[in-house]
């Protein structure tokens, strides 16, 4: 006795498996993307003082870094001048090619002069 339905070349049974809907398409390709992400960085007092003497250098000696920090479970690099540095907002305005860009303090990973 035949459990499934058979045709030349085909397996009927399994022919179903073939078509997905937009929505699982975009489910899987969501699910990839998630599975990318890397945790935020976890610095020690030695590092952070390390990072503030760069940072502090750059706004007073108008000094080009390279900042490496973590966003949306991935790590950006900018190039520039720290222009200002928000203590309340615990924030760092960084100007790179005559625009500006706002780095989260806590999100630093690495600091380092060019």
């Amino acid at each position: 006795m035949k459990y499934y339905k058979s045709t030349p070349g085909k397996n009927v049974l399994w022919e179903s498996i073939r078509f997905m809907i937009p929505e699982h398409v975009e489910a899987i390709r969501r699910q990839k993307e998630e599975n990318k992400k890397l945790p935020p960085p976890l610095l020690d007092e030695q590092q952070l003082s390390e990072i503030g003497m760069v940072i502090m250098e750059s706004l007073h000696q108008q000094q080009v870094i390279k900042i490496v920090y973590w966003q949306d479970g991935f790590y950006h690099e900018v190039n520039g001048i720290v222009s200002r540095i928000d203590k309340q907002l615990s924030q760092i305005k960084m100007l790179h090619d005559d625009d500006f860009t706002y780095i989260q303090i806590k999100w630093l990973k690495s600091v380092e002069r060019l």
